[in-house]
């Protein structure tokens, strides 16, 4: 059963007109946010209140028609609180293998091989996974020859560029997301989307994201725990410059180690748990902690695509400020600064 978590006190705070100019000066808020007020302002949906559709405490699924850029900006972005989106993909065809050879075929994409990995604690694994590249027609092949499930093979972050043929087919569908969620700057300027591509009993392991992300569900099905920001300590995840990456957390959500890891009792009794239907995108907000399977028909396929956070919540934690200073920082800089991260996190291994 989902558990019920309660709603933040911010989403009983709406920030003034006058305050979102000022912040439009000093931290580039996009404009397109003073619009969607006004036009909140003058559009009132008849019988429509997403308030009390949030309020619940629980994860909710709303359909697209019926969200107001201003509430979901208030309940979902600047409160940092998921939700389930419906009736945005209803007229895109099935993300199926058939539907992604034509557009995919002949070039090779980064696959990860989590192999062993999968039966061992986090704290024993050498690397994250093992990463190489595919071609994209053999890695169908795995999947359809079982051999991506039992080496737990799976195609990440497959960029989608906007001239991509997949892309064009769904783009005026994520315009129309866009335009109702008031997402309006994504957090990487020259990454469009990325694809996911997996077996059944695939499991992408306990992580938090930099930004907003929203994870779009075009074929099969995914079973998805979060865990609130606030719980993201209580997951104990990985310092800066360990073996594995600092956005992964060591807890086993499926085994918990209370006497390893104490504090994880807190996050556990908090865990949300959902499913996420094929034409179903959901809203994860930034530092919320979350693992996700693939629950059901032989693969899923999924798209996400990661945005900008409001400037108040680049504070609610030590990492969200380093991840938000690094955004501000030169490339040039900000490259170095990675090059010596890695290379130290390296020597330590």
């Amino acid at each position: 059963m989902m558990a019920v978590v309660p709603m933040p006190w911010a989403l009983c705070w709406q920030e003034p007109l006058w305050m979102l100019r000022v912040l439009d000066i000093f931290t580039g808020m996009p404009h397109e946010l003073l619009m969607i007020y006004a036009m909140d302002e003058q559009r009132r949906m008849a019988g429509l209140n997403m308030n009390e559709n949030m309020l619940s405490g629980q994860i909710a699924r709303v359909d697209i028609n019926d969200i107001e850029p201003k509430a979901f900006f208030r309940l979902c972005r600047q409160a940092g609180y998921p939700v389930i989106i419906t009736g945005v993909f209803d007229d895109v065809p099935l993300w199926s293998l058939e539907h992604l050879t034509p557009w995919l075929k002949g070039n090779e994409y980064w696959v990860r091989e989590f192999g062993e990995n999968r039966n061992i604690a986090k704290q024993s694994w050498k690397a994250y996974s093992e990463l190489y590249e595919m071609k994209f027609e053999d890695y169908v092949n795995s999947l359809n020859s079982g051999e991506a499930s039992a080496n737990d093979i799976y195609l990440s972050q497959v960029v989608l560029d906007k001239d991509n043929g997949l892309f064009a087919g769904i783009s005026s569908n994520l315009n129309r997301l866009c335009t109702a969620c008031g997402l309006t700057r994504r957090m990487w300027k020259n990454i469009n989307c990325h694809l996911w591509l997996g077996p059944k009993g695939h499991t992408e392991p306990l992580h938090s994201d930099e930004g907003d992300s929203t994870l779009c569900q075009l074929y099969g099905s995914k079973k998805v725990t979060l865990f609130p920001s606030k719980r993201h300590k209580d997951l104990y995840p990985f310092p800066f410059f360990s073996h594995m990456e600092p956005w992964v957390c060591q807890v086993d959500i499926d085994n918990p180690d209370f006497a390893k890891y104490p504090r994880a009792a807190k996050a556990m009794a908090e865990k949300l748990e959902l499913t996420l239907n094929e034409k179903e995108i959901l809203f994860i907000p930034a530092q919320w902690c979350h693992q996700v399977s693939i629950v059901d028909k032989a693969y899923a396929c999924s798209v996400s695509i990661m945005w900008d956070i409001p400037f108040t919540r680049n504070f609610i934690s030590g990492r969200t400020l380093v991840w938000y200073l690094l955004r501000l920082t030169p490339d040039r800089l900000k490259n170095w600064i990675y090059d010596g991260y890695y290379r130290i996190a390296e020597f330590l291994k």
